[in-house]
């Protein structure tokens, strides 16, 4: 999603990425403001997050999504808005509970950047926590891959280095602002933002709009709760420190349109495809298949689930020989490639991947017992065992319930809970019978929706009907009955974020909610309903019955404390730093220059309607955009 002006990724070694007509509202606004004019809360110095998210939200509105408060303005630099943005950012904290003297928690800017989105965005946020740090290299990754990026970096004072030469650091605050381009070459990396924080002393109206850029490193830290991981140090450019105060990215938030994956035959090949938006382009296909590659080129997938990331995914490939291989989509070549599971995992069967991106596998090898394995990747992106438990049979469908695993056993008739409990590892957790009114015969599947927590059940010998299962008080399941259109067979379905529900019925996507009264009606507005998944070259033959939805996830731990809200209190965030650069719309490729070159790049692209070269953000690019580059000739300020 976007206008990316460059962007391009080569390894991990080589990557840069640039985004364009990103705004840069400032968050600090004096309250004391007269009346004609609107200021924030403690004159918004706590107000970090809702102004950069606001950032995003304006950025989302010009650019195909026009119904996404605040709606669209062409010139958001412009002193005329101010007051309106003011207002927007004002409400906006109120809705995620900011706090003007403490900022704002992950908890709740994440849940109502999604509330707010609605069903056409998905959102993701990641959270240094435990082993895990988010890198620069997966962020910049995701925003090369289409996704919008909130940085979150927190404040940590240095407590010096562990016997191991870890640095030790204690975490009292934070810092949101908005990604706007990443660069990283053979080493060297580089961060640049819009900060909310900066743009000059005057707090009466809007500063020009401008980038703020530091050196990113890799360090090896151990916080104050004794988690050792590998985190990312900010410094700025001219390596100066502000005091015992250390910057370290942890955490960011993606935003990228909405999405369902489909596989099978499709287009006389097989493979997986994406449907989803993509800006003001609502197209069914976002891109062409997945090829399956020399490795499977008889076999089937049986399976698909979407990486957590947004990029990429897991699917269960079946041989013509009834042999089954686990195998995740390569970002760089775009085919499926095996992943090497077989001694441990020889015959998985089925598969869930969960929020944190540990994978799930049910296996059944002739000979053993029916195991669940759980594996994740360790540092050199290498499948790594977490636990392996005994199953007294193998299950015939699993979901995710949370961040814990649902499985239905056929011989032990009935719902099994899978977690994992701090210290004491994974291990089931419960068991719910099969209602006796339910029958099922053939393929089985289960979700669980996000919204109620009741669970439903599907079988491929009564295709025609969805059973939902609503725990009562008494420990037992109420049962109800959701049908397909005209009473067809339901040949897939899933849950979106927001407990809408989506079925495959006749080769055609369609959408039903609950009302106020609990019962499921047609949602005819949802983005993907009447969404044909029909073969589109022949438009004869039906394409995949089955689909995976990309979801919002987090790795938000259960409880938060108080050194998790993010917050702009130190004195330097709201000074102009020495590395601030004005923007330079003019400057298209991005040298700090403005000349030939870039009068060169308005002439190829004249008449284009979405490019990098439209400087005016008009939706052409024109005279004016001409213009634009003649009047800013010369160095960059």
């Amino acid at each position: 999603m976007g206008e990316v002006v460059l962007s391009s990724w080569t390894d991990s070694e080589h990557f840069y990425y640039y985004v364009n007509h990103m705004p840069d509202f400032d968050q600090v606004r004096c309250e004391d403001m007269e009346p004609s004019v609107e200021g924030l809360p403690e004159d918004g110095i706590n107000y970090c997050v809702p102004t950069a998210t606001t950032n995003v939200f304006s950025y989302i509105a010009s650019h195909g999504f026009p119904h996404i408060d605040p709606g669209v303005v062409f010139n958001p630099e412009s002193n005329y808005f101010y007051d309106k943005f003011g207002e927007f950012i004002e409400d906006l904290g109120v809705d995620m509970d900011t706090d003007p003297l403490g900022g704002t928690n992950y908890d709740d800017y994440y849940e109502e950047i999604k509330d707010r989105l609605s069903c056409e965005f998905v959102v993701k946020l990641y959270i240094a926590r435990d082993d895990y740090a988010p890198s620069f290299k997966g962020l910049c990754r995701s925003a090369i891959n289409g996704h919008l990026i909130l940085v979150r970096n927190g404040y940590y004072d240095d407590l010096g280095t562990t016997g191991s030469g870890r640095y030790k650091v204690d975490r009292y605050g934070g810092h949101v602002t908005t990604f706007r381009q990443g660069w990283g070459y053979e080493g060297t990396e580089i961060m640049t933002v819009r900060d909310p924080a900066t743009g000059g002393s005057d707090c009466y109206g809007q500063s020009e709009f401008s980038s703020r850029s530091w050196h990113i490193e890799e360090r090896r830290i151990q916080d104050e709760y004794g988690d050792n991981r590998t985190q990312c140090y900010m410094y700025e450019l001219d390596g100066s420190v502000y005091g015992s105060s250390k910057r370290y990215l942890d955490g960011y938030i993606s935003i990228i349109p909405n999405r369902f994956y489909s596989w099978g035959p499709y287009d006389n090949g097989i493979g997986i495809k994406v449907f989803g938006p993509i800006d003001s382009l609502f197209t069914n296909i976002v891109s062409g298949p997945v090829m399956l590659g020399d490795a499977y080129r008889d076999w089937a997938v049986g399976d698909f689930k979407p990486h957590p990331s947004g990029m990429g995914g897991w699917a269960l490939m079946k041989s013509p020989q009834g042999l089954t291989s686990m195998a995740e989509i390569d970002l760089d070549t775009n085919t499926l490639t095996p992943v090497e599971l077989a001694n441990i995992a020889p015959n998985p069967k089925r598969f869930v991947i969960d929020s944190n991106a540990r994978l799930w596998v049910a296996d059944d090898a002739p000979g053993q017992n029916p195991r669940l394995q759980i594996f994740d990747k360790d540092p050199s992106n290498n499948m790594r065992p977490l636990a392996s438990l005994d199953l007294q049979s193998p299950p015939a469908a699993m979901t995710l319930d949370g961040n814990d695993m649902c499985a239905f056993f056929p011989a032990e008739g009935g719902f099994r809970w899978f977690s994992r409990s701090e210290g004491n590892g994974y291990g089931s957790t419960r068991f719910a019978p099969l209602p006796q009114q339910i029958q099922f015969q053939g393929e089985c599947s289960i979700e669980i929706d996000p919204k109620t927590g009741d669970l439903l059940f599907w079988s491929e010998g009564f295709a025609n009907t969805i059973w939902s299962l609503s725990m009562g008080d008494e420990g037992v399941f109420e049962v109800s009955e959701i049908r397909g259109e005209k009473d067809q067979p339901i040949d897939s379905f899933q849950f979106d974020d927001h407990g809408n529900l989506l079925m495959i019925v006749g080769g055609t996507m369609c959408s039903v909610s609950r009302n106020e009264q609990g019962q499921w009606v047609p949602m005819e507005d949802h983005l993907f309903n009447g969404v044909s998944m029909y073969d589109h070259l022949t438009g004869e033959n039906p394409g995949p019955q089955r689909f995976s939805m990309l979801r919002s996830s987090n790795n938000l731990p259960a409880e938060l404390s108080d050194d998790q809200y993010d917050n702009a209190g130190l004195e330097h965030e709201s000074q102009f730093g020495d590395y601030e650069q004005l923007d330079c719309d003019a400057d298209i490729n991005r040298d700090r220059m403005v000349d030939v070159n870039d009068m060169l790049l308005v002439i190829s692209e004249w008449g284009s309607e979405s490019s990098p070269a439209d400087i005016g953000n008009d939706g052409m690019v024109d005279v004016m955009d001409l213009l634009s580059v003649i009047e800013s000739w010369g160095m960059c300020r």
